[in-house]
């Protein structure tokens, strides 16, 4: 289990939503200036996220939230997979559809649909992950009160 310490920002219908606490760098090591935790913390903004849990928590409490490893893993592999296997598709439909493209060469064509294919994966992958994958796979839980 991935643990991350988190504030309830708000309990909207019986949902939980927190907010993750980060300082400015992970404090493993003392190169903040050469880490991309605090540079990505200043122009990210932090979102909202609605937690799974059975504890009566109110806004303002600390909480202890954790996400499944093996979803992590899971997700991870989905997000470069899929894109990477949906180029090579496209890339090798437009070598094949090629042929019959006149006034083309062909490494365009081929570069041109593996280009569209990659970024139509990317856009169907983000419709499902907002859609699916985080509303029922991949739910962070409250594992104890702070």
């Amino acid at each position: 289990m991935i643990e991350e310490e988190a504030i309830v920002s708000q309990i909207k219908n019986y949902q939980v939503w927190v907010k993750t606490l980060q300082a400015s760098s992970c404090g493993k090591c003392t190169q903040s200036s050469g880490c991309s935790t605090s540079l990505l913390e200043k122009y990210i903004p932090k979102r909202d996220i609605p937690v799974d849990t059975d504890l009566s928590l109110s806004a303002g409490d600390k909480v202890l939230v954790g996400i499944d490893e093996g979803t992590l893993i899971k997700g991870s592999l989905l997000l470069y997979i899929v894109p990477l296997f949906a180029m090579f598709i496209g890339a090798g439909a437009g070598e094949a559809v090629s042929v019959y493209v006149p006034g083309l060469s062909a490494d365009m064509v081929t570069a041109v649909s593996g280009l569209v294919f990659f970024v139509f994966s990317l856009f169907i992958l983000n419709i499902l992950q907002r859609s699916l994958l985080i509303q029922h796979f991949a739910r962070p839980v409250v594992i104890r009160k702070l």
